[in-house]
């Protein structure tokens, strides 16, 4: 159809994008329903299929119930936190979450060790910027206090975050290699037998061209392998709707897409960190559908566990914030403690999936957008 009146002609393109887009994402939806039901149909899932990462800095007489609800607790480490100043460590904040998260005898993930991003570092490291040498030593002090602290509790330590992406502190690949290394060699060494991974930020690769040395996840993947440094799991991070960068929306055709990558790499894949706000932050991230609401969040979280349980090397997907804290509204719980209605959903799901999906026929109504969250959930 030719349409001579522009304004009309705009208004059909753009109808006819979001007919697409709403297409595009019903046709990744309803594939990931039939692998979710063919991967569960006649059996279980694991026990650790939900987990949420805690702040260390939360109050645990807060959310601390909500918490030990789930199947893993991901306890972040973080360097500005522990060591404030040079050479004097704090670890009161983080005793008390890793005594309550072993109380639970949940799971925990701990780290990640090594993420020089400004939010993560004490401003004392800002001189080692330039100088490796220097860097190097500071981290290995520091991961090596944290390690022989906690090494009895934590079940698998987080590596590193996002060291490919060069967000603040540049690294040459060869740097990058080091610095994982070291890090996997230690926790080894402080228990035989103990598990690590490897986090993995900014999957769309929109840092690549803007920050020199950068490297995409895969690279960073294959290097990895080439140089035989040995990892469990690989970690990912999917937030979306944030205030920070990389977390620009994505629709679920892409969401499901870049973790088909993984496919390519003989690995265990953790989804260590998923979650979008349940108001408005940062309109130049976009939002999924409506502008976001509790409502939205929640309906996004049950599509997104489908899509990523629908992939068979993915077991576990851990929400990103337990509770909100200022501008961050991607908790499970707002600021005063209320629980949220994503929580709901996240706990109905889990019980779908503890028993096997057989005959349940909650996944053909895929047409229902409006009513439907996807197969397992529970509506």
């Amino acid at each position: 159809m030719n349409e001579v009146d522009f304004d009309k002609a705009e208004i059909y393109a753009k109808d006819s994008l979001i007919a697409g887009l709403d297409a595009n994402e019903q046709l990744a939806l309803l594939h990931a329903e039939l692998l979710v039901k063919r991967r569960f149909g006649h059996k279980a899932s694991t026990s650790t299929v939900i987990g949420v990462r805690v702040d260390p800095r939360s109050d645990i007489k807060v959310c601390g119930d909500t918490a030990k609800i789930l199947d893993v607790l991901m306890v972040p480490t973080p360097w500005k936190l522990i060591e404030p100043t040079k050479g004097e460590f704090r670890f009161q904040e983080m005793d008390r979450w890793m005594a309550f998260a072993a109380q639970t005898k949940r799971p925990i993930v701990a780290g990640p060790l090594l993420r020089f991003d400004k939010n993560t570092l004490p401003p004392w490291m800002e001189p080692a910027k330039k100088d490796f040498s220097m860097c190097v030593d500071r981290a290995y002090t520091f991961m090596e206090h944290v390690v022989q602290r906690y090494s009895g509790v934590v079940t698998m330590w987080n590596l590193g975050s996002g060291l490919h992406s060069n967000e603040h502190f540049e690294f040459t690949d060869e740097q990058m290699m080091d610095l994982t290394r070291r890090a996997s060699v230690l926790t080894r060494q402080s228990r035989p037998g103990a598990r690590t991974l490897i986090e993995l930020t900014e999957l769309f690769c929109d840092h690549v061209s803007s920050r020199p040395g950068a490297l995409t996840p895969w690279q960073y993947l294959e290097r990895l392998s080439q140089e035989g440094i040995h990892f469990d799991a690989v970690g990912i991070q999917m937030c979306f709707g944030g205030a920070t960068g990389g977390t620009a929306m994505r629709d679920l055709m892409q969401i499901s897409a870049v973790l088909d990558r993984f496919l390519a790499f003989d690995c265990k894949v953790m989804v260590s960190a998923f979650g979008v706000p349940s108001r408005q932050v940062d309109p130049k991230n976009g939002w999924w559908r409506n502008p976001w609401s509790e409502q939205v969040q929640s309906v996004w979280a049950s599509r997104f566990v489908t899509i990523a349980l629908s992939k068979p090397f993915i077991e576990t997907v851990v929400w990103e914030r337990l509770i909100d804290e200022g501008e961050d509204a991607t908790g499970l719980l707002f600021e005063n403690g209320k629980v949220k209605s994503v929580f709901a959903k996240l706990i109905a799901i889990r019980k779908r999936l503890r028993k096997p999906l057989g005959g349940q026929q909650h996944i053909g109504a895929a047409a229902d957008d409006e009513t439907r969250a996807g197969a397992p959930a529970v509506e």
